[in-house]
């Protein structure tokens, strides 16, 4: 409230006036703080203004995509023309990971013989091609596997492996004349 008064000619007089001054305005930067390699968020305020200007890379929209790690704020203007920034928000970009199968052997010895398929890391969760969600598959027969990943940052990963059968072991067929032996002879037999 502003009181005037005015002391000139004969009478003075007053008068009561109401100023209402402009809120500070301090926009809020919203979004994800943390994506994934390749993914991005949207970062936007928490309320509408006249005008925008994000750093880095000046901006002028309503709301910015971001793929790259790094502190963003925005300095914002409202419609009467009172302005304001924000405080940075940091984006963090996590990597992707790995999902690289391994198996026990190169080769599965014999159809039904176990061999275990892993990962090299860990992760917070499994999917294999058989449905299973463990961090190892224990397979029993030759064929493609594939297993999807997610990492504790929630990012994901697919990795495939082929598991060949063993070469069969070569086999002959002899066709031998019968030899008369007492048991313990000993014979030679040359290929």
């Amino acid at each position: 409230t502003v009181i005037l008064t005015s002391s000139l000619g004969a009478c003075p007089s007053s008068d009561t006036m109401i100023v209402a001054a402009g809120s500070k305005i301090v926009p809020v930067v919203i979004g994800r703080d943390t994506i994934c390699a390749g993914t991005s968020t949207t970062l936007r305020t928490n309320t509408k203004y006249a005008s925008y200007l994000w750093s880095p890379g000046g901006e002028t929209t309503d709301s910015i995509v971001v793929t790259t790690p790094g502190l963003y704020s925005v300095t914002v203007q409202s419609a009467g023309g009172c302005s304001g920034s924000s405080l940075p928000m940091g984006v963090v970009v996590h990597a992707l990971p790995t999902a690289t199968i391994r198996a026990t052997t190169d080769t599965l010895a014999a159809r039904g013989t176990p061999d275990t398929l892993s990962l090299g890391g860990r992760f917070a969760q499994y999917h294999w091609s058989d449905g299973s969600n463990g961090a190892t598959l224990v397979v029993t027969d030759s064929g493609t596997y594939s297993v999807a990943v997610v990492d504790s940052n929630g990012c994901s990963a697919s990795g495939t492996f082929t598991l060949p059968l063993a070469a069969p072991m070569a086999t002959m067929d002899l066709h031998l004349d019968p030899i008369a032996a007492a048991p313990g002879d000993r014979a030679t037999l040359k290929l």
